[in-house]
């Protein structure tokens, strides 16, 4: 039955561009699909080597996040004219 499992447990982990990042819920194997044909990305070599946990396309949305949130106090709030 483990292998009825793992051929059913592909699970999207995280997108890049043109690549959905998919890791197996009963082997822990990971793979990448290729969702757009258009462009070029390269692929996160290192979350598929199983070098780190971390999901793929976090770091730059983390990365935008923190920018919007740094233009935010960097810019004083507009008053309302009376």
């Amino acid at each position: 039955m483990r292998w009825f499992r793992a051929l059913f447990g592909w699970r999207s982990v995280g997108q890049t561009g043109v690549w959905d990042y998919q890791q197996n819920a009963a082997t822990g194997k990971r793979r990448a699909v290729r969702i757009n044909r258009g462009g070029h990305q390269p692929q996160d070599h290192i979350w598929l080597a199983n070098l780190t946990d971390r999901p793929p396309g976090t770091w730059a949305a983390a990365k935008a996040r923190a920018r919007v949130e740094m233009l935010k106090q960097a810019r004083p709030a507009i008053q309302p004219q009376a």
